[in-house]
């Protein structure tokens, strides 16, 4: 898979200058998503059946002191490059994530350098999100200079922050940069153990076509994931106890409650229980409910949008709650009229029956009439992953509710859980 650095030359200089911290184009594409340097040995083999798995890079900086991570998963002849762009040189702070769906055959081994085989790709479409406001302003406006454009839309415009949007062949037609980028492309790779390097391409060897392959790898690479080390999909990757921070419901009102929660995963089987506060203390003084959820699940495969997430899928089963504030345990039980107009506004939750302090464990058919209470039981469609020692599942919203496997959330929160 060929770099894309060179083959831009100077348009993706001059582009990455006027985007500054936005980073829309592509930094490394397939040919650099990794600082760690070493050497490959020469006792190495290669094959398509080495590549399927996911590799992952570490943090790369790259000018400007903005910085990319890249992932690379392979089944069969398609491969998903995700690649994340950040303002700084630490991978911190999320700009835009790009993914790009490809399809790649092996050939026989490169005339160099030793242990080398030759790969095609062709590019199909590229799926970019925009996380910043102004990312979204200059990708659908261009990038002007004394009121002139200087560099046209990105294929057309019509971003929506944190909104994927699909790239291909027909949108980015006339596209300075990403129309360039579909088609067919020649490389080299190689695989080392857990190793995965790509060819560095230049002027004269830019991949263009089979006689213009890169002859040479690039010092970084790609490592292979295997269960347990954060990229595979087995469920020990899950497995201990994770912990939130003391967050707040609704970040933009200031009378919201707040929650923290606590998973606790052993084999296939999940827990996790939510304590809701009164206020950011998230002590007991300002406890109100706790919900203990017991579930099942199961991990799938890679999605595409948002980067680095897989499939989850929760099937729970028992719920246990606690009401823990005096003023509450009337509401559970009885009800409450919020605008004291004679109509119950919340009805008794799943019955009512909870005495204050005392777990009560809910059931479907106890909490079938209840609209809130009952979307707790049942199948629930999520995604995962874990950065930095962190688990973030999905964020839902009333597009991506988590109701079906097509509904799956797009995004992650801010805020993650921490290993204990």
């Amino acid at each position: 898979m060929q770099s894309e650095k060179n083959a831009t030359g100077q348009y993706r200089q001059s582009r990455m200058y006027y985007f500054g911290v936005i980073i829309l184009t592509i930094m490394a594409g397939c040919g650099k998503p990794s600082i760690t340097k070493s050497s490959p040995s020469s006792n190495t083999t290669n094959s398509s059946t080495q590549l399927d798995g996911t590799w992952l890079g570490s943090c790369e900086v790259d000018e400007g002191d903005a910085s990319s991570k890249s992932d690379f998963v392979v089944s069969g002849s398609s491969v998903t490059l995700t690649t994340r762009y950040y303002s700084g040189g630490n991978c911190a702070t999320e700009n835009s994530v790009s993914v790009y769906s490809l399809n790649y055959s092996i050939g026989g081994p490169a005339a160099s350098p030793a242990g080398a085989v030759e790969v095609q790709q062709t590019l199909s479409k590229i799926m970019i999100t925009l996380k910043t406001q102004q990312g979204v302003t200059t990708a659908n406006e261009g990038v002007k200079w004394e009121e002139q454009v200087i560099m046209p839309p990105t294929c057309n415009g019509g971003f929506t922050i944190n909104v994927p949007k699909e790239l291909n062949p027909t949108v980015c037609a006339g596209d300075l940069l990403y129309g360039s980028m579909f088609g067919t492309a020649y490389g080299i790779i190689k695989i080392d153990g857990d190793k995965l390097y790509f060819g560095e391409t230049d002027e004269t060897n830019d991949g263009s076509t089979a006689a213009k392959r890169p002859t040479k790898l690039q010092s970084s690479y790609l490592t292979k994931q295997t269960s347990g080390s954060g990229g595979g999909t087995s469920l020990t990757v899950l497995e201990g106890t994770w912990v939130s921070g003391c967050d707040p419901d609704d970040p933009s009102d200031p009378q919201s409650q707040y929650s923290r929660s606590t998973i606790t995963v052993s084999g296939s089987t999940a827990t996790n229980a939510i304590s809701s506060f009164s206020d950011g203390t998230c002590t007991e003084s300002s406890a109100e409910t706790l919900y203990v959820f017991t579930s099942s699940f199961t991990i799938g495969g890679p999605v595409s949008t948002p980067s680095g997430a897989s499939k989850i899928d929760f099937l729970t089963s028992t719920l246990d709650l606690t009401v823990k504030n005096s003023d509450l345990l009337d509401a559970y039980n009885n009800g409450a009229d919020f605008n004291n107009d004679g109509t119950l506004d919340m009805p008794p939750t799943c019955q009512g029956g909870f005495s204050l302090n005392q777990p009560k464990r809910l059931d479907a058919s106890e909490c079938a009439t209840d609209q809130i209470s009952s979307s707790f039981f049942g199948s629930t469609f999520s995604i995962f992953k874990i950065e930095d020692g962190k688990l973030y599942l999905g964020e839902s919203d009333d597009d991506h509710d988590g109701s079906s496997d097509g509904n799956r959330p797009v995004i992650f929160p801010s805020t993650g859980f921490v290993k204990q």
